[in-house]
């Protein structure tokens, strides 16, 4: 068999493996048949046959390492300086998050000695990522932000039919979706920005992201997510002159707006800085990178998704040793999610003249494998807290900031702090440990050198201990 990267049918197997695990978990948590509908995510790993002397790695096996659904993101006024709270619940951000609590169990497991995806530096005992793993990133969906902003086809489901495909790799110039451009000029828009930003702007007007104009009768697919307050902003107007493309979003929140970046802005962050964040960066050699992101059947745009979680980043520099701006393989399978909104909506026949009001699912399901966790959050802490323990440890999801540091500080135990890279030795908050990576937080001051608009969470919201 050929690699995951060479096997036609990869994509499909990926959807196969999360939608028959969303399947087994049971109706708690998921969305009311035909009344409600979520979004969901998942990371997955490729285990390649490891190689022997004198053979060839010619298989490889695909597990699900976390799942996650959801779509509500919490409003600046609900954040609190616990850590108790998960500000965003898109399925994306918590999928991602259940895979960090994948890696603090792989780490305690290289640290005791236990079967791990990590090898272990004798000398400084820094983890290295075994070369035979790498992790892939499913979506049902694509990303809100900047990635869902493009061309309607006449068929607003699927710009592409790709039903005798079995898998499109949307990096292939030769892909019939990547006719469709951006949407709309920047052009002197960005003139009274600061200079790093026009210098970006210069760039994506230099490369395959150049905005280009497709008419004033066309409409584009549009996203809920806000411009951030200090960047350019959305125009409004009529059909594809009402998005800007290729600038930072924030999700959008009922009532009172979000401090989080929308998925499209995380994910290229992501392939920046690695998914594993600041604190785990403390025990890796270096960061651990998303090798592709596979989507479900849905609508989406091959430009669009490039501009999005590759192509923007480009225009970052000078990264520390063992940073590099990634980019992913796009792919994307050809089953739907079945409780999309386009499914659900096409299940309770809205737009036929019936009167069903059709909502997103309040709920987000949280599952991992390993260790094996499955929870349900409502407003950012686990179903059925009530309000005489809403602060309370019983309360937390396990991939709240709380619970990630009780598991860092576990972590940091098992290893001398002096023998760590960055020795973390003075730290105490789990906003001081978090600026104590230095080598993730250098790259990150070049990530913000370029997007020096990127909303940051107010400092006190993380100084707990």
């Amino acid at each position: 068999m050929a690699k995951w990267y060479e096997d036609e049918a990869f994509a499909n197997k990926v959807c196969k493996l999360v939608y028959d695990n969303y399947e087994r978990l049971g109706k708690k948590g998921k969305p009311v048949a035909g009344r409600e509908w979520t979004m969901l995510a998942a990371v997955v790993a490729v285990f390649e046959q490891e190689q022997g002397e004198g053979t060839k790695i010619h298989d490889y096996k695909v597990e699900l390492i976390s799942l996650g659904t959801g779509s509500k993101c919490l409003g600046r006024n609900q954040l609190t300086s616990t850590g108790n709270l998960l500000n965003d619940s898109h399925a994306e951000v918590v999928a991602r998050r259940g895979f960090l609590r994948y890696l603090y169990q792989e780490l305690e497991n290289a640290y005791t000695s236990r079967q791990s995806i990590f090898i272990t530096n004798e000398e400084n005992h820094v983890c290295s990522l075994k070369n035979y793993v790498s992790f892939h990133l499913f979506s049902s969906h694509t990303p809100c932000g900047d990635a869902s902003i493009f061309p309607k086809g006449e068929d607003s489901t699927m710009i592409i039919n790709n039903a005798k495909r079995k898998n499109v790799d949307l990096n292939d110039q030769d892909c019939p979706s990547s006719k469709y451009l951006c949407v709309e000029e920047l052009g002197q828009q960005v003139e009274d920005q600061c200079q790093n930003e026009r210098n970006f702007c210069e760039n994506v007007q230099d490369s395959d992201l150049q905005n280009q104009n497709i008419g004033t009768g066309s409409d584009i697919h549009r996203t809920g997510a806000k411009c951030v307050p200090d960047g350019l902003q959305d125009a409004h107007d009529l059909g594809s002159y009402y998005h800007n493309v290729g600038i930072l979003r924030t999700k959008p929140g009922r009532g009172n707006p979000t401090l989080s970046m929308s998925c499209s802005d995380k994910i290229m962050k992501w392939c920046v800085l690695g998914c594993q964040g600041a604190l785990i960066s403390h025990f890796l050699a270096k960061p651990v990178y998303f090798s592709s992101v596979v989507l479900g059947k849905c609508a989406y745009d091959a430009s669009a998704m490039r501009r999005a979680v590759s192509e923007r980043a480009g225009a970052v520099s000078v990264l520390p040793e063992e940073y590099v701006v990634t980019e992913p393989r796009l792919l994307q399978g050809e089953v739907e999610f079945e409780h999309s909104k386009r499914k659900t909506e096409e299940m309770n026949g809205e737009g036929k003249g019936e009167d069903k009001k059709l909502t997103a699912s309040p709920s987000a399901i949280i599952m991992v494998k390993n260790p094996l966790l499955l929870e349900i959050s409502v407003n950012g802490l686990k179903q059925g807290v009530t309000k005489a323990n809403r602060n309370s440890q019983k309360s937390r999801l396990c991939i709240c900031k709380a619970e990630f540091f009780n598991q860092f500080k576990k972590i940091l135990a098992l290893v001398p702090n002096h023998q760590l890279n960055s020795s973390p030795t003075t730290a105490r908050t789990y906003k001081q440990f978090k600026n104590e990576a230095v080598q993730y937080n250098k790259g990150k001051e070049q990530f913000r050198a370029v997007f020096n608009t990127w909303m940051e969470k107010p400092t006190h919201l993380e100084e707990f201990t």
